[in-house]
């Protein structure tokens, strides 16, 4: 099927139930701001390192798509739609909404967005959400529109505009945890690690993976820990490990982990230096052909480990 149909080139298009209106018709208007509002959020989600973030806004961006096609059904359409916006739905949106309450300081002044791409695309998407609302309420006044509709509508601009400040405020904590690991650690070792960091939780953000990720210096020692939200405890101790590891030996902990087979040349050193890890996820750090450290990642399978690893070091 081509991309064009040329049905719309005098100005008129097809509802879900195929009756022909006028592309500024009051349903075409309402759902196209909502089209527009999914487009938006994914800049959103292409811009938010979170990956919890990321699936709650993938969620909302395929309730959209119901939401859709429930604003260009005709009567007669209505009825296919299996799955539409409920109670449910708006009870998620604030229960979302509450929990961000818990963290987030108290509101006081007017948001000037700006300060982050992420939260500056959310904000954006918060006034299409207040565009769409407007175009729904219009068309209420010609044909009934379901109420959870219009609470959804409302409950997501409350959301969005909750998490564009909870977006700056991470942003914010992030800063002040880097200033302190600054001043303890020290000078460019540390900004290195921060940076290796930073790419290896993009990666696991990507990938929907949370782990705890460290940077050891070349004697072992860690300069860097960072816990994502949710990765498991035991992560913890295994990612120092695997840093550990792969100083204390030069090589990957998945060579390692190869090297220490039965019959193989190391087996059995897993057992020294009070344990090395000899599966995937540790990784030397070159730095101008010099042993600089050592990056353990720990949380998901060995692969995912060892991905997130990889994409740390690109920094180099």
């Amino acid at each position: 099927m081509g991309v064009y149909t040329k049905g719309g080139d005098k100005g008129m298009t097809d509802l879900f139930g195929m009756q022909r209106v006028p592309k500024d018709h009051v349903k075409v208007e309402a759902y196209g701001v909502v089209d527009e509002l999914n487009a938006v959020l994914g800049q959103v989600r292409a811009w938010l390192m979170n990956g919890a973030d990321q699936a709650e806004i993938k969620w909302i961006q395929k309730r959209l798509i119901t939401l859709c096609a429930q604003l260009a059904a005709t009567e007669a359409a209505m009825a296919k739609i299996l799955d539409p916006i409920g109670p449910a739905d708006v009870e998620t949106l604030e229960m979302w909404i509450d929990e961000m309450d818990k963290v987030l300081p108290k509101f006081t002044d007017w948001i000037i967005p700006g300060e982050d791409k992420a939260s500056a695309c959310l904000h954006l998407a918060r006034t299409v959400t207040r565009r769409a609302e407007r175009a729904v309420t219009s068309l209420s006044h010609e044909e009934p529109v379901s109420e959870q509709v219009c609470k959804f509508l409302n409950r997501l601009s409350d959301y969005l505009f909750q998490k564009g400040r909870k977006v700056e405020h991470d942003m914010d904590v992030q800063d002040i945890m880097r200033a302190v690991e600054k001043k303890l650690s020290g000078g460019e070792a540390l900004e290195l690690a921060g940076r290796i960091a930073d790419r290896a939780q993009l990666k696991a953000g990507e990938i929907d993976v949370p782990v705890t990720i460290v940077v050891t210096d070349a004697s072992g020692h860690i300069i860097l820990l960072r816990r994502m939200d949710g990765c498991l405890l035991g992560s913890i101790d295994i990612a120092q490990s695997k840093a550990k590891s792969s100083v204390l030996l030069r090589m990957s902990t998945e060579e390692l982990g190869k090297l220490v087979q039965p019959g193989q040349p190391l087996y059995g050193i897993e057992h020294s230096n009070n344990g090395l890890t000899p599966f995937g996820g540790g990784l030397p750090i070159w730095k101008d052909g010099v042993l600089w450290g050592g990056l353990g990642i720990s949380g998901g399978s060995v692969d995912e480990d060892i991905v997130i690893a990889l994409a740390g070091l690109e920094v180099l």
